[in-house]
């Protein structure tokens, strides 16, 4: 601070209005008057008009359960850490203490696991796994117009990879009259022409096979699709890395053969032929990973 000059009595007028003028200054350079300044640990009071100390701020800072309060108890966060970060703990499926985690545990409380016993809980196991949300989601398609046997709607992400593949059950239902070939409140089967535009099956067979359902009017009202995700409960897990294939999961089909060269043998089966079919493939379960990087799940205590 610059030091007070003194006003001495015979002093110029002029040198000493420069004095006082000085001195006025420096007293209140880099200082904020007491009246301005809020102590009020609510930071409620006279909020547009005064200035929050650091120690009102702290005070209701801490007050809410200081910082780390800004992440609810209960959050799951990825992190790339090998090591909870304080405030955290990994969700990798231990047991800890019901006491030193009071309240993690009133929220989430046996979820995931009873742990050892009335002393303790476990934490959501992560390892290897994905969030999905719970409870059932859905995703709506309204009918917007018809081009022969191609339906034309609107809801749906207007990306190759949305909702709506070949084979996805969807419930129809409409609030006036139907699209004439279906039947309100009944399950059909997709099959995708489009982002926005897909035909109807009555079975998943049918829709692997591309055999349609006819439709000959547009109906009235409002008509929608619904497709319904897995409901799915807090605590659930599921899912599989790889998958083997059995035999019910390929498309039902049948192999015809020619007649063999020179015989004139009639076509048919291979076994009404006397012949047999070589073998193919090698039992080995598929990866249906997508592409991923790996990290930890941790969850705020």
């Amino acid at each position: 601070m610059t030091s007070i000059i003194t006003v001495q009595s015979t002093d110029l007028i002029t040198n000493s209005r420069a004095d006082l003028n000085t001195n006025f200054a420096a007293l209140n350079s880099g200082k904020i008057e007491t009246s301005v300044l809020d102590t009020d640990t609510a930071l409620t009071a006279n909020s547009d008009l005064k200035v929050a100390t650091q120690k009102a701020v702290k005070a209701y800072i801490d007050a809410l359960g200081g910082l780390t309060n800004l992440v609810p108890t209960g959050s799951i966060l990825s992190y790339s850490g090998s090591s909870a970060p304080a405030n955290f703990l990994l969700c990798d499926g231990s047991a800890v203490s019901r006491s030193a985690n009071a309240t993690l545990f009133a929220l989430i409380g046996t979820t995931y696991g009873v742990g050892n016993g009335s002393t303790t809980f476990n934490l959501p196991d992560g390892r290897g796994r994905h969030f999905v949300g719970a409870s059932t989601g859905t995703k709506v398609a309204t009918f917007a117009s018809r081009a022969g046997n191609v339906l034309t709607v609107t809801g749906l992400t207007n990306a190759a990879n949305n909702e709506f593949q070949t084979g996805q059950a969807v419930t129809y239902n409409t609030s006036g009259s139907v699209i004439t070939g279906l039947t309100n409140a009944t399950v059909y089967y997709v099959v995708r022409v489009s982002n926005t535009t897909f035909s109807l099956a009555t079975s998943l067979a049918n829709a692997q096979n591309g055999t349609l359902i006819t439709l000959t009017s547009d109906g009235t009202g409002v008509q929608t699709f619904t497709l319904t995700l897995t409901a799915r409960t807090t605590g659930d897990t599921g899912g599989e890395e790889n998958h083997a294939m059995s035999s019910t999961e390929l498309l039902s089909h049948t192999h015809t053969f020619g007649n063999p060269a020179g015989t004139g043998n009639p076509g048919g089966s291979a076994a009404s032929q006397g012949g047999n079919v070589g073998l193919t493939g090698g039992n080995a379960a598929m990866n249906i990973m997508s592409p991923f990087f790996v990290g930890n799940w941790i969850i705020k205590t």
